[in-house]
């Protein structure tokens, strides 16, 4: 009888328990149906992917010339330097001149790879595509691993702002000529990159607007030129405009010693001096004395000798002779 009396308040406590939950819940789900739906979770903000545009297609502001040409008689240079058949890879399409990675394997690689000419120049100009490199620019004045070097850098994979560089390398080692950050550069679309050496100033333009002119106290010789990327792939070029050096006049030079032509040997030229007059002895002096005595007796003995001495010859060539004959 005791342990029923127990129960019951036990039982008791237990249903206003439950009827005390229930009405929580009610309150708090009429609570939450008057309030506006809003999220449980807020994720960050991040910016939209970006929508690729349409397949680039060929520019027309500048002249184009055969790709196949180019690549023939160009080198392909990489920085730092690699082992041969392991540099940046640079084949021609129907749509230009693509950078695609390196060599063997179509690997990537994020150091930079050039593209250089075979003559000199004093101006490159080309029109740019960029997929998703991020990098692209241009070599002025390239001789024994000395050059000028255009750089545009994105800086971000999305970005649509860049930096551009204008360096000076010499034997590897860089000095930054001037520097520009933050430039607009819109996204899949065809650019063009310049850079050349008016007088002595050089100057970098993308499309119609001067990125960077300085003149170097001591610029370099000039020298080839190319193109320049990173070997990630994902770029195109097209319509390389190339202003090379004209040959100057032709100067007269000596010709050339060969078989046919033997060095003149140099002579030395003295001024003739006067003759040396010997004075003339008359036969007989006029005024008797022993020294006009004495000249003459001297010149009448030379004569008899020289008569002799004729004489002797005659008769020696007539011997000759009449022995020959017989």
């Amino acid at each position: 009888m005791q342990q029923h009396r127990t129960f019951i308040p036990l039982l008791l406590a237990l249903i206003v328990g439950f009827l005390t939950l229930l009405g929580t819940r009610s309150m708090l789900v009429r609570g939450a149906a008057s309030a506006p739906d809003t999220p449980l979770l807020t994720y960050p903000a991040f910016p939209p992917t970006p929508t690729p545009g349409q397949s680039p297609a060929l520019a027309s502001a500048l002249p184009t010339i055969a790709p196949t040409d180019l690549l023939a008689d160009w080198q392909a240079i990489d920085a730092p330097t690699t082992l041969p058949g392991e540099g940046g890879r640079w084949l021609v399409r129907d749509i230009g001149i693509v950078q695609a990675g390196t060599h063997p394997a179509d690997n990537i690689s994020p150091r930079i790879t050039m593209l250089i000419s075979p003559n000199a120049a004093t101006a490159i100009q080309v029109a740019v595509y960029d997929q998703y490199n991020g990098t692209a620019g241009l070599i002025s004045h390239y001789h024994n691993n000395s050059f000028y070097r255009l750089r545009v850098q994105r800086d971000g994979e999305s970005s649509i702002t860049a930096t551009v560089l204008l360096e000076k390398v010499i034997d590897g080692k860089t000095r930054i000529l001037a520097q520009e950050t933050q430039l607009a550069l819109p996204r899949y679309t065809w650019q063009t990159l310049r850079l050349a050496m008016e007088g002595t100033t050089l100057v970098a333009r993308l499309d119609d607007q001067i990125l960077a002119r300085v003149t170097d106290a001591e610029p370099l010789p000039t020298g080839r030129v190319g193109l320049l990327t990173r070997a990630l792939g994902g770029i195109r070029f097209d319509q390389v405009v190339v202003e090379e050096v004209q040959p100057g006049p032709a100067r007269r030079s000596a010709p050339s010693c060969s078989p046919v032509c033997s060095p003149v040997p140099s002579r030395s030229f003295r001024r003739p001096q006067a003759r040396r007059k010997t004075p003339i002895h008359p036969l007989w002096s006029s005024s008797g004395s022993a020294g006009g005595r004495k000249s003459s007796s001297r010149i009448l003995l030379l004569l008899t000798m020289q008569c002799i001495w004729r004489q002797n010859i005659n008769q020696a060539d007539a011997a000759y002779w009449q022995k020959a004959a017989t």
